[in-house]
């Protein structure tokens, strides 16, 4: 069901109408992420390390933020954003600004498992459309209705996780994770594809694929020319 709920947060000036669609985690959870023994499970793709579904339903924009919207945000809010006022997807959005927007809906930026459950749904679809490795004449949409829209198309998308560089990981789980919110080294992760990796046949289980960007600490020039294609889009829960 796609509606406009009416617990967006109220703001200085009205953020604009939101399309959004509710997805129904499945019962019992299902895995999520890339099988160990999986071709694709290396950098660039999370592995399942019995990751699970999320265990409550929630909302999800149907399409990433505009920049047009964006625009108009951050100039309510005193923020800085140097992308374009335009119809199409916002990108080269910082993390705290992306945030920072879907608070203002009454949401968050995605969390990994939510982001990955609406892109494959409960029947874990290796790309949102389907099984076919390339991009359908139809676009970049969910097989749902309504459908949602662009999770592997560019920009790249924020997710509200962050991973910790320095997390000391066990001889048995040498690629071990760790997040954190605090103050420190972070990377930001962020899901979906490049241009020049959604331009031919798709690496398999592509609806798992992520990347990992500091955000902040000594390495964040290196990162600078990677956020140019990140943006992002919103959930919310019931």
């Amino acid at each position: 069901m796609r509606s406009t709920p009416a617990w967006r947060a109220a703001a200085d000036a009205p953020l604009p109408p939101a399309d959004w669609v509710r997805v129904a985690p499945p019962d019992p959870p299902v895995r999520l992420g890339v099988p160990a023994d999986h071709p694709e499970a290396l950098t660039g793709f999370r592995p399942d390390r019995d990751v699970r579904s999320p265990a409550r339903p929630y909302w999800i924009l149907a399409e990433e933020v505009r920049g047009e919207a964006l625009a108009a945000f951050a100039k309510r809010a005193g923020a800085t954003w140097k992308g374009a006022a335009t119809r199409a997807p916002a990108s080269n959005v910082p993390f705290a600004l992306a945030r920072a927007y879907c608070q203002a809906l009454g949401g968050d930026l995605p969390s990994e498992e939510e982001f990955e459950l609406a892109a494959r749904g409960p029947e874990l679809r290796p790309y949102p459309w389907g099984d076919a490795p390339r991009l359908p004449a139809t676009g970049d949409a969910t097989p749902d209705s309504p459908a949602i829209r662009k999770l592997l198309a560019p920009p790249r998308e924020w997710v509200r996780d962050l991973a910790r560089t320095d997390a000391t990981c066990p001889a048995d789980r040498p690629a071990c994770e760790a997040y954190f919110t605090s103050d420190g080294k972070e990377i930001g992760m962020v899901r979906g594809l490049t241009a020049r990796e959604l331009g031919g046949e798709l690496p398999p289980l592509a609806a798992a694929a992520r990347s990992r960007l500091y955000r902040a600490g000594p390495d964040l020039k290196k990162a600078e020319p990677l956020l140019a294609d990140v943006g992002f889009r919103c959930v919310r829960h019931d």
